[in-house]
């Protein structure tokens, strides 16, 4: 998919050319300083433009009637970040990037509210900017005083545009589901529709408390270091600083990196009609040379404490290897009502999943799905 990304990219670019011949096109290449090895993915900004280098390490910025002396800039994790001022926009820039050396443990950075500091501004540096077509599975389920209701769990693919644009929410297509209703639930108690919101990262969503509107209404406090896989992280707790603060919980940052690798966190339900309590958990990986959404687990209780709700979304290691649809072929199911239970069906044999198994089987998976006695 990178790749259909990479030759839509050039494709846009060469089409924009034709249409306007005051555009000038500032390219070049980024190599590892020690290797001379091309870097793919590393994040290029020029003035407001934004975009990665392809697989080659190359990149091609179009500028628009430059007036003015434009920086160039480079980014890429586990590298310094690279300046330079473009002087001559006729040359091929061959850049040099330098290895990081530097730990965050090194230069003992210890203040929540500087911590914090580098995560933001290593947000273009850490997370995927692209377009992204993913497989992934889903499931909910509602409890009524400790009993079953339902049970429903899918396949689906979710389209993510672009983190550079954040007004828009990711759309969901439903590959397969089913479920098993335990006893009857009146519509209002069914819990749907969340795959779309599970799937909008915490990390780009502009109006979460991460947002740039909205991060300067949290206190960070330092609370320590512990372990995520093979990553060292540094642990930060935020709590809201004013009234426009919504939002506690809880932060796991890597230590080299700055990237945010698991966000625990509890909205504020105060003035909610329903909701007694809600909790998310929101975990990250790297992969593909940045770190993606892996899991999102939602847990709510209403009525008094009668009903428990649990949603799980588990996004597959690896993309899904096709163009990415136009939006008219994806059904985005946030605000159709019970979009996601209406599709579901009534199937309860082995080659139910046929096709999907290696979803099925995947490890991550298999555990949650493991933690919860229920058959079908």
């Amino acid at each position: 998919m990178r790749n259909f990304t990479t030759t839509f990219f050039f494709m846009s670019l060469f089409y924009t050319l034709v249409a306007n011949d005051e555009l000038v096109i500032v390219k070049g290449v980024i190599k590892d300083k020690q290797t001379s090895e091309p870097i793919s993915f590393a994040h290029i900004t020029i003035g407001n433009k934004v975009t990665i280098t392809d697989i080659n390490g190359e990149f091609a910025v179009p500028i628009e009637s430059p007036t003015k002396k434009l920086v160039l800039k480079i980014s890429y994790q586990g590298y310094e970040t690279h300046i330079e001022e473009v002087t001559d926009y006729d040359k091929y820039y061959e850049i040099f990037i330098i290895p990081s050396t530097i730990r965050l443990e090194d230069v003992r950075v210890r203040s929540g509210p500087e911590i914090m500091r580098n995560v933001f501004n290593n947000f273009f540096i850490n997370y995927t900017m692209e377009s992204q077509l993913l497989e992934a599975y889903y499931r909910e389920m509602m409890k009524d005083t400790l009993d079953y209701c339902y049970v429903t769990e899918g396949i689906m693919n979710i389209y993510t545009p672009s983190n550079i644009d954040r007004f828009r929410t990711p759309i969901v297509k439903l590959q397969r589901s089913r479920k098993k209703i335990y006893k009857p639930v009146e519509e209002e108690n069914f819990l749907t529709g969340n795959a779309s919101d599970m799937a909008h990262s915490s990390i780009w969503r502009f109006d979460s408390f991460l947002g740039e509107k909205n991060r300067d209404n949290y206190h960070y406090f330092y609370d320590g270091v512990s372990t995520i896989g093979d990553h060292n992280v540094l642990i930060v707790d935020f709590e809201p600083k004013n009234e426009k603060g919504n939002t506690s919980g809880t932060l796991f940052i890597d230590d080299i990196t700055y990237a945010i690798l698991r966000i625990e966190y509890h909205p504020n339900t105060e003035e909610s009609e329903f909701w007694d309590d809600v909790s998310w958990t929101e975990e990250y990986e790297l992969l593909y040379g940045s770190f993606d959404l892996v899991s999102t687990t939602f847990n709510g209780i209403a009525d008094g404490g009668s009903k428990l709700y649990t949603a799980v979304l588990i996004v597959h290691h690896s993309r899904v290897e096709y163009d990415i649809p136009s939006d008219e072929e994806l059904m985005d199911i946030i605000g159709i009502n019970d979009t996601f239970i209406k599709k579901a069906e009534e199937d309860t044999q082995g080659d139910f999943w046929e096709g999907f198994h290696t979803l099925k089987l995947n490890d991550r998976v298999a555990a949650q799905i493991n933690t919860e006695n229920y058959d079908f």
